[in-house]
């Protein structure tokens, strides 16, 4: 079963923008993640933003915990509060 991480993201305000430009410009680093297959997000909120990701096995998911940590640490300055990460097994479904 694939692992499926869920982190939402709470920006400042004005600063929603950035933060998704930012998301986006970590494509390159998601493909040195382990296991990691894609990964998505939406906009959720006046100042929020979810993002998805999908991995082989939820001990992917959990093993790309550091890496993680340290992309949205360094949107530290973009961030209204502390991004909240959960992970869980589904199913990834495309084309």
């Amino acid at each position: 079963m694939a692992g499926i991480s869920k982190t939402v993201l709470t920006a400042k305000p004005g600063k929603l923008q950035e933060v998704v430009e930012t998301i986006k410009s970590m494509t390159s680093r998601a493909s040195e993640v382990e296991g990691m297959q894609g990964f998505g997000l939406a906009i959720t909120g006046d100042n929020e933003v979810t993002v998805f990701g999908v991995y082989d096995k939820v001990q992917d998911s959990e093993a790309a915990a550091p890496i993680v940590a340290e992309v949205f640490g360094d949107m530290g300055p973009l961030m209204d509060s502390v991004p909240e990460r959960g992970i869980f097994e589904g199913f990834w479904f495309s084309k």
